[in-house]
């Protein structure tokens, strides 16, 4: 039985879709006109390789498959939503819906895709792809009465992947969070209090009088808002202190009652 698994410090789990796809609305290689694809739900790349026998007496009968060509296919999901003054799809989908019905080399679509962090604070990787790619469209979902609809793109390499700098920025960009105040005063141990301030993430932790707070004592309301419980032990002024993946807050007193 293998032994549980930890998370070394200083890394992040990666969850299921963190992807990011942009299309060109342009089609051109010079001076493309990126937009991200914004009703994105899922998309899984599927790389595919292209192999040769490389086999030689020296190898005695053993496989020696070389890779001579590296592709991918991209199963993109999104939403579909639709102008209320012509019908039209969003661009980005407008740009894949009208190529999926073109004939090569008219069904070719340049993007690019990329790790898109999902937890706030997280470096993407460094490495993304670009490259002209064809496109396969399934009808959209069909289900209840009010249900949304949904599409899926198949994109399939032509030609050669090209490795580029990621181009996603907004999850690196994180700041320390900062509390602006606590209420109500005069609470005591085991009793509620609510921190308000900015930049918070469900993954903060609390502290309380240097004691760390369980994390079903802490409930994330969102960026600006914390619910906390006051921890056994902590007494008087206690400077109260909130730490995210982007650093540690500043301190603030709160006077627990006796």
């Amino acid at each position: 039985m293998p032994l549980p698994s930890s998370l070394p410090a200083g890394y992040s789990l990666v969850s299921d879709f963190e992807w990011g796809l942009d299309i060109d609305l342009t089609d051109t290689d010079v001076t493309p006109t990126w937009q991200a694809h914004r009703l994105l739900t899922s998309m899984t790349p599927t790389p595919t390789q292209v192999t040769r026998d490389e086999g030689t007496f020296d190898d005695e009968g053993n496989p020696n498959q070389g890779v001579v060509g590296v592709g991918v296919a991209l199963a993109a999901t999104s939403r579909l939503a639709t102008a209320l003054g012509t019908g039209l799809y969003l661009p980005e989908v407008e740009v894949l819906d009208i190529k999926s019905r073109q004939a090569s080399p008219f069904n070719a679509a340049h993007c690019r895709w990329y790790h898109k962090p999902k937890q706030p604070g997280v470096t993407p990787h460094p490495v993304a792809f670009e490259g002209w790619v064809s496109v396969a469209q399934t009808p959209p979902t069909t289900g209840i009465v009010g249900a949304t609809s949904d599409v899926t793109h198949t994109l399939t390499s032509k030609g050669k992947i090209l490795e580029i700098a990621n181009p996603y920025t907004g999850a690196a960009v994180a700041q320390d969070p900062i509390i602006a105040a606590i209420s109500p005063a005069g609470r005591a141990v085991g009793e509620i209090i609510t921190i308000n301030g900015s930049n918070f993430t469900a993954a903060a932790t609390v502290t309380i009088d240097g004691i760390a707070l369980a994390p079903e004592e802490i409930n994330y309301v969102g960026p600006n808002q914390l619910v906390v419980v006051i921890p056994v032990a902590a007494a008087g002024a206690s400077p109260v202190i909130v730490t995210t993946t982007a650093g540690a807050s500043n301190a603030v007193q709160y006077t627990v009652a006796a």
